[in-house]
């Protein structure tokens, strides 16, 4: 499930990776043996349309497997902001 109201300071030019830790449902350790889809994305808030997010990434675009989780590279030129 996703956990809400996170903050994370990026400054402008920084390139910076965010490693969130992964279970599975039941709250086993994360199988990185699985196929399996893994997808994030940045928006202005929770019910932002897809039309409007601002960054989007999933595994091997931007998300790589890491020991208990996954590490979300996030760089100064991949963030739009209007």
């Amino acid at each position: 499930m996703t956990i809400a109201n996170q903050d994370v300071k990026i400054y402008r030019g920084n390139t910076t990776v965010l490693a969130v830790a992964v279970t599975m449902a039941d709250g086993t350790a994360f199988d990185p043996s699985l196929q399996v889809a893994i997808r994030w994305r940045l928006a202005r808030n929770w019910h932002s349309p897809d039309t409007e997010v601002l960054v989007r990434k999933q595994l091997g675009a931007g998300i790589e497997l890491i020991t208990g989780g996954v590490a979300i590279t996030l760089a100064s030129a991949s963030i739009i902001m209007s």
